[in-house]
């Protein structure tokens, strides 16, 4: 509650402010109009001075006129230094930190030159602060120490509590709980020191007080004594005395009573400016506490008035939060039953995909040194793999479909039927044929008119091997083969269309190049997807890449395909880490025999 009281009297004085201010830069500005040399001059910079408040564009803007026109006027060194506060003030509160720790730093050089060590104790400080606010302690604190030096030099309580303080402040902030404890214990000694001050100064004028009064009505007693002695004095003697004794002793009586007077009316008026100076402060309290209470009184009922008016709000959220809550409640049933069923239809279909997956023990009874490694990124998958043995040829494939999860899953099951119907039942086995008229299939297939055809397609690499003449044939859309032969590995290219996708201009028509070579023992074939390569991990987070792979192939050429299989596994992990896995994963291996 406090703190909202607080901020209702800052904005109450905030206001007046601005209209007081207001006025002020009205009357600025009609004088700037009509004033000329060092006078201009002046009412620029306090323009911009009364401008910081309101538009710190124009603060600047005034500012750094002034600092030109006091340039060509040649005016003295300590005005200048007065103006390069201002602007580095302007900029401060235009966030430019390091124009205004520029202006501020010409300032204390300028000043260093003068007399006036107050100026250098704030120069200083604002330079601290500066520093402070980019987060450079070490230098701030370096310039607060100055500050703090000069600020004792002046014997001023004022500045130096006022270092401790923002001393305090910035070793709390930075977890320096030792030098900011240090820094508050001297600045409550000197706050105490102070206080000590002005009570010992109070009790001074207390006793002064005490003092003028108990004199004065000591001189009124010996006036009435004097008076009466020489009073009874004159009355035994009037026979004796003459005119001329007589005039005499009045003159001396009235002298004697003068000067006790102006004495007295001295000690009178000095008494008398105690007692003013003290009624007045007396009197500024209680308008204070007057003042003081009438806003309490106003803001306890604004207040009161605006608790009320949120308990409404509260109370009316409270409940919109309750009808929402168990709406919220309903609907993530909802959704959990639907991501159940979704789910579920998920894992059957990849039932479904895993069963048109030949396995990779039926593989190994036609090439008995092979291995599958499968690894898909979701429940289903875009990359497949695919074979058959046709005649006394097999048939090898690995396919990396567009996407991963369901729709590569689609795309997949397209890719399954069309390549059974070429190769099993047209008893197609030479790899570029077989590439074209699947891609003349998946074309029809994800036709949506005569005239659109869908983007989605496969990238692929395929094997035909004759076992029997030693012999291999290989085309690919996209996807390379890897060849080991010895000590040696050699890529042999893709196409650079993908099945099915649109070519790169309307005019080209597709083509894929079949590759045949002859082998021996020695010779093994890797086709694979670019999940494997394109792996994020390792140390700098990059891609595995085609050179690692590459790499990791040669290095283990001679060990058995299920030892590599075992290899290409435990590297990915390693790699991956606690990484996503980024795409679908599929690698094929095959020494020939």
């Amino acid at each position: 509650m406090s703190k909202f009281y607080l901020t209702i009297i800052t904005i109450l004085l905030s206001l007046t402010s601005i209209f007081s201010q207001t006025k002020n830069i009205n009357n600025l500005r009609k004088n700037l109009e009509k004033a000329r040399g060092l006078e201009r001059v002046e009412i620029l910079d306090n323009l911009s001075e009364a401008y910081l408040d309101y538009d710190i564009a124009k603060s600047v803007e005034y500012a750094e006129t002034a600092l030109k026109e006091a340039k060509k006027l040649n005016v003295p060194a300590s005005t200048q230094g007065s103006l390069y506060n201002t602007l580095g003030a302007a900029y401060y509160y235009q966030g430019k930190f390091k124009k205004s720790l520029q202006n501020y730093e010409k300032e204390l050089i300028i000043i260093q030159k003068g007399t006036s060590p107050k100026r250098i104790v704030k120069a200083l400080y604002n330079i601290a602060v500066l520093y402070q606010n980019n987060g450079k302690s070490g230098k701030a604190e370096k310039y607060y120490l100055l500050a703090l030096e000069k600020a004792k030099e002046l014997k001023s309580d004022d500045l130096s509590m006022k270092i401790y303080r923002a001393l305090y402040t910035m070793n709390k902030d930075n977890g320096s709980t030792k030098d900011a404890f240090k820094y508050l214990e001297q600045y409550i000694s000197v706050k105490e020191s102070k206080f000590s001050k002005t009570n010992e100064t109070v009790s001074i004028l207390r006793r002064k007080y005490k003092e003028e009064k108990a004199l004065r009505t000591e001189i009124q007693n010996e006036l009435i004594t004097t008076d009466s002695a020489l009073t009874a004095t004159v009355g035994e003697n009037s026979q004796l005395m003459d005119d001329t004794t007589k005039k005499s002793r009045q003159l001396e009586l009235l002298g004697l009573e003068k000067s006790v007077n102006e004495k007295l009316n001295q000690q009178q008026a000095e008494l008398n400016e105690t007692r003013l100076i003290l009624k007045n402060a007396e009197i500024e309290r209680q308008q204070l506490q007057t003042a003081m209470s009438i806003i309490i009184s106003i803001l306890i009922a604004a207040a009161a008035a605006w608790l009320f008016v949120l308990y409404r709000q509260k109370r009316r959220a409270h409940e919109i939060l309750r009808v929402q809550k168990r709406q919220i409640k309903a609907q993530s049933r909802i959704l959990r039953e639907k991501n159940t069923q979704i789910i579920d239809s998920i894992n059957y279909a990849r039932r479904i995909q895993d069963s048109i997956l030949m396995p990779e023990s039926e593989i190994q009874k036609y090439l008995p040194d092979a291995f599958v490694f499968y690894k898909p990124k979701d429940i289903v998958s875009g990359d497949f793999y695919w074979f058959s043995k046709v005649d006394e040829k097999l048939v090898l494939a690995a396919i990396d479909c567009t996407g991963h999860g369901v729709p590569g899953a689609f795309m997949s099951m397209i890719g399954n039927m069309l390549l059974n119907e070429i190769v099993n039942e047209h008893r197609i086995t030479k790899p570029d044929e077989i590439l074209r008229r699947l891609h003349l299939g998946v074309i029809a297939a994800l036709a949506t008119n005569n005239e659109a055809v869908a983007d989605d397609g496969m990238d692929m690499s395929l094997c035909t091997i004759d076992p029997k003449q030693k012999r291999f044939q290989f085309a690919g859309a996209k996807n390379h083969l890897y060849v080991i032969q010895g000590d040696k590995l050699k890529v042999l290219k893709a196409g650079m269309h993908s099945i099915g996708g649109r070519p790169l201009r309307e005019d080209m028509v597709v083509e894929f190049t079949s590759y045949d070579f002859m082998y021996d023992e020695k010779t093994s074939i890797y086709m694979m997807s670019d999940g494997y390569m394109d792996q994020f991990g390792g140390l700098e987070d990059t891609k595995f890449n085609s050179t690692r792979f590459k790499e990791m192939l040669l290095e283990n050429r001679a060990l058995s395909m299920s030892m590599q299989k075992d290899i290409i596994s435990k590297t990915l992990s390693e790699w991956k880490g606690n990484k996503d896995q980024v795409d679908d994963i599929l690698v094929l291996g095959v020494k020939l025999q």
